[in-house]
């Protein structure tokens, strides 16, 4: 017979823990986007639709840039 094995995953990164404690502690030790403080624009009109970088403000204060790149889905 299999044996059932409760595990708990972290929101942010997805790690699995044996512990709640241990998964909450995980996911209170992530920073987080709290606001956006700029968006930076291209000055060529093709890609002015979008942002081509955003600075966001972190839940530690440290403020980040983010900037565009091109994917494919």
């Amino acid at each position: 017979m299999p044996k059932e094995i409760k595990q708990y995953q972290c929101e942010f990164c997805g790690r699995l823990y044996h512990t709640v404690a241990d998964a909450e502690e995980c996911e209170n030790s992530h920073n987080t986007v709290v606001s956006i403080k700029e968006a930076l624009y291209s000055r060529n009109s093709r890609f002015n639709d979008t942002p081509e970088a955003l600075i966001v403000v972190m839940s530690n204060g440290a403020e980040v840039q983010y900037d565009r790149h091109e994917f494919r889905l």
